[in-house]
């Protein structure tokens, strides 16, 4: 090879190499921003969820309420449950 060749080839080297190097800063980069933005809607998710789980849990008391009340005038008025 001449040294013209091999300067060359040093010079080719070398960009390929930062980016290569570049590129794996900017994968972590982004990697990392997608975990975040993952966590962040986990925890959004789990607030959600939380809500309504209490929603849930507020209409199943009012269903409980309801019924045992339907219940109860019934009994008043004479109609037993079968």
């Amino acid at each position: 090879m001449s040294e013209t060749e091999v300067e060359s080839s040093k010079t080719f080297v070398m960009p390929a190499m930062m980016t290569s190097s570049t590129t794996l800063e900017e994968e972590m980069t982004n990697m990392k921003a997608i975990l975040e933005k993952l966590t962040r809607e986990s925890k959004e998710d789990e607030e959600r969820i939380k809500l309504q789980e209490e929603k849930i849990a507020k209409l199943s008391r009012k269903l409980k309420k309801t019924a045992n009340s339907i219940f109860y005038q019934g009994l008043r008025k004479g109609v037993h449950p079968h």
